[in-house]
């Protein structure tokens, strides 16, 4: 690595910390994502996968509702991964903490504003990387279902817009 880009490095490493530094000392959190336990579950299945058991009850629910037959021998469906969090974060992480550092260096804009608007960037900045990013393709048996219950789109994530619209940014102050 040239000489720069190490001196690059070391100056954005000292402002990273003097960041955290500012909003920790000032005992604010700064996040973005779901906040009702639905929707935490659904962030979560979909960011690292899941495996659910097939039983005869779904086997009947899915022959019944939408004439899926799953063979005994289907004895689980798999959720692949779908990341989302830890993408948008890598994506988007050093554009947070150059727009945070410009706000602190605002006279006129106090800690607890400058959090507040990253709060709302963050929330604007992932949904946007969930409607834009590349995820594994829904699986036809979804495709199937969505079809049928007239839930139009191939995007997974985004079936009625609801997981989407859901994402909040926040700030919380630690007393």
């Amino acid at each position: 690595m040239p000489r720069n880009a190490d001196n690059i490095d070391k100056v954005l490493k000292k402002l990273k910390k003097e960041l955290d530094k500012i909003v920790k000392d000032n005992n604010y959190r700064i996040e973005a994502g779901w906040y009702t336990d639905f929707f935490v579950m659904l962030a979560n299945v979909h960011e690292y996968g899941a495996f659910v058991k097939v039983t005869d009850k779904m086997r009947g629910f899915l022959m019944k509702n939408y004439g899926i037959f799953l063979p005994k021998s289907k004895t689980q469906i798999v959720i692949p991964p779908r990341p989302h969090r830890q993408t948008t974060i890598d994506k988007y992480i050093d554009k947070w903490r150059r727009e945070l550092n410009t706000l602190l260096d605002r006279p006129n804009i106090k800690v607890e504003q400058a959090c507040e608007i990253m709060a709302m960037t963050m929330q604007q900045d992932y949904k946007y990387s969930i409607m834009n990013n590349n995820l594994k393709s829904l699986a036809g048996m979804t495709l199937h279902i969505r079809k049928i219950k007239g839930i139009g789109g191939t995007l997974p994530l985004f079936a009625t817009g609801e997981f989407v619209r859901n994402i909040e940014g926040k700030v919380e102050k630690n007393e």
